[in-house]
């Protein structure tokens, strides 16, 4: 569901006041005026979403706070929300309790991240043998051309093992670097951007480096176990795939 006006200054009433917002069932805040506009502009916080600050007598969808209500005698703490207890927030299939409408912004399904997975690949690929070219050239000329046929020597072997070990290095710091960079910046790497996806905890919150690094490592776990761990997301609710349910993270779609 679009937003009917895009999150300004002037339209959240920016002051000292802290927000609260429904989150999975849950009440979630208080969070800064500052960090609530971050909210809305991530999709966090969307046009249906049930929000409250000091001065509003009762929860409201983000979408009727245009303008936004004036403040009058402060309040410490929100007003019971009993439509909030129990509620089920389940991006893209149930409607948030009290809210105007469904939930739009669903989870990231199986072919979408497995299309995106082989564009990041792909230039993960790249960029590795960009690096690892030279070091091929200088260990076929120190060890010698592999003759047809021939048994390689055990300098050879030597050689060829070593460089293995050097790409296999290589290419896990490329990966995990190219990880950290977009999953912490954007909260997507190029080939999630492209396809409209982004990665968040199971609050909607952003990652942090050490659970990009733990996710990044988890995630070799769903290929060694035959690609099961990735083929779960095809069936999982929340289209979870191992690495996902490690570190709980949750992969979802930020525009239609």
């Amino acid at each position: 569901m679009a937003l009917p006006f895009r999150p300004c200054r002037d339209s959240l009433a920016y002051d000292d006041m802290q927000w609260y917002y429904a989150n999975e069932g849950q009440r979630s805040g208080p969070v800064s005026a500052d960090e609530f506009a971050r909210l809305i502009e991530t999709g966090v916080i969307r046009a249906e979403t049930l929000v409250w600050r000091a001065g509003m007598p009762t929860w409201k969808p983000y979408a009727e706070l245009a303008p936004p209500p004036l403040a009058t005698a402060p309040v410490l703490s929100p007003p019971p929300a009993p439509a909030l207890a129990g509620a089920e927030v389940h991006v893209g299939a149930a409607t948030v309790a009290g809210a105007s409408d469904v939930v739009r912004q669903g989870y990231g399904g199986f072919w979408r991240r497995l299309v995106a997975k082989v564009i990041d690949g792909f230039i993960t690929h790249v960029l590795s043998w960009i690096i690892l070219l030279p070091l091929l050239f200088a260990t076929l000329g120190t060890a010698g051309l592999f003759s047809p046929g021939a048994e390689p020597s055990p300098e050879q072997l030597a050689a060829l093992f070593g460089f293995q070990l050097i790409s296999i290095a290589v290419q896990t710091v490329i990966g995990l670097l190219y990880s950290i960079l977009f999953l912490k910046k954007y909260a997507a790497t190029p080939g999630k951007m492209l396809l409209g996806l982004k990665v968040y905890r199971a609050d909607r919150g952003p990652l942090s480096v050490g659970r990009i690094i733990a996710r990044y490592f988890a995630e070799w776990l769903s290929g060694i176990t035959l690609m099961i761990g990735y083929i779960i997301a095809a069936f999982d609710p929340e289209k979870r795939a191992l690495h996902d349910r490690i570190v709980d993270t949750r992969v979802v779609v930020v525009r239609p």
